[in-house]
This record gives structure tokens, C-alpha cells and sequence, in this order.
């Protein structure tokens, strides 16, 4: 047989047996990760995998990230508001939503000695990232104004500005409140349940939002 004939055969024999590779996905899906039936170890790590960064300072910084790109909104999808009855003069429950999801939610709740507003900052599969809690304890109870003193002849009337403030910001990787490697404290004994008591709370407290959120009106 011709030599040429026999290589060109050779030829068509390898070129039949190369496997056949899939077609690229459309541009429109994106990377790996945003494409169905992606397995796991292919999609590119975030703090909610399972395996998340170790590291804590890397931790806070995607948690920072996170923060930032909220605050950063100028235009929410939509904004849902609930009214909460948890103290005594109530309070309010804004619910911000982004591409379909919740992301942050805003609590105030109001007192005759003082308020709340606690800030939820939600990953997009729904997880808490970090709460910012600002606490305001009035000097006098605010409906102690001029008129009162001078009724009851004396006493320091109700002034916003001498309230004391207590800002909290807690921070959590895969659902759990981290501590902060700058407390040198966070691994004694007392440190670890108080840090339990409070992840507990945020916990609850986010429980409720949502019940109150999904309630009929």
C-alpha cells in the first residue's frame, strides 16, 4: 500500500479517537460559579463556603468588603417596612432588598429612657455578616422637658445631646460570631460564653425580624 495513503489513514484514526469537548458556556452565565450544577471545589471560595478563609484578618476583611458594598447603595430594589412592639413606645423595621434578596436590615426600637437602631448586614446566601448596634441612654426620660421641671420645681431636664452612647459591631464567619484578634481575652473560658450569650441574642433577634417580615399583616 502506498505510504501516503497509510499515513493519511494513520491520520483520520487519531483525529476519530480525541474526545469530544464540551462547548464553552454562553458569556451571559459568567464564571463557574454562577452556572448550574457547578461542583463545589470548582466555584471560587467566599467567607459562607464551608471552608471558608482560615485566617481572621482575611475574615474581617471580606466582612468589611461586604459592609462596604451596602452602605454603598444609592437605589434599593425594594425597601419593606414592619412596625416592631418590643419596647415601650415601638419601633420600626426597615427590610432592603438587592437582586432579589435580602441584604440589610435596619431596626429602631424606642423607650421613655432611651433607643436602638441595630443594623443587620446579610451575605447573599442569607447568613449574617456583621451587626452594628448603636445604643443611646437619654440623661432623663424624654418627656421630663422644661415644662416638667418646672412643674415638679426643679430637676435636670430630658437634653438628646448628654445621652450616653454605646456603639457594638460584631462580626460572623459561617453563622458564628468571631472573636476579634485583637482582644487578647478571646480564648479564656469567660470570653467563650460570653461570646455565646451574645451570638445567641443577634441570633434570636434576627429570628424575629424575620418572623415579623413574613407575618400577615
Amino acid at each position: 500500500m502506498n505510504r501516503r495513503v497509510v499515513a493519511l489513514l494513520s491520520l483520520l484514526l487519531v483525529v476519530g479517537c480525541e474526545p469530544k469537548r464540551p462547548p464553552a458556556a454562553p458569556p451571559h452565565l459568567g464564571p463557574a460559579a454562577s452556572r448550574p450544577g457547578t461542583p463545589a471545589s470548582d466555584r471560587p471560595r467566599t467567607t459562607t463556603d464551608t471552608a471558608g478563609p482560615s485566617n481572621p484578618a482575611e475574615q474581617l476583611r471580606l466582612i468589611h468588603v461586604r459592609v462596604g458594598q451596602l452602605k454603598g447603595v444609592r437605589r434599593w430594589q425594594k425597601v419593606l417596612k414592619r412596625e416592631l412592639h418590643n419596647s415601650t413606645d415601638g419601633g420600626e423595621a426597615a427590610y432592603y432588598y438587592q437582586k432579589g434578596r435580602l441584604a440589610k436590615i435596619e431596626a429602631r426600637n424606642y423607650g421613655e429612657t432611651g433607643r436602638q437602631l441595630a443594623e443587620y448586614y446579610l451575605w447573599p446566601d442569607g447568613q449574617l455578616a456583621f451587626v452594628f448596634e448603636t445604643d443611646y441612654e437619654y440623661n432623663q426620660p424624654y418627656y421630663q422637658d422644661s415644662a416638667w421641671v418646672r412643674e415638679m420645681g426643679g430637676g435636670e431636664r430630658f437634653d438628646f445631646a448628654k445621652s450616653r452612647i454605646k456603639k457594638t459591631r460584631s462580626y460572623f464567619v459561617q453563622n458564628q460570631l468571631m472573636p476579634l484578634p485583637t482582644d487578647p481575652a478571646r480564648s479564656t473560658s469567660e470570653a467563650v460564653k460570653r461570646r455565646a450569650a451574645e451570638q445567641k441574642r443577634l441570633r434570636a433577634d434576627l429570628t424575629d425580624l424575620l418572623h415579623t417580615l413574613n407575618a400577615p399583616n
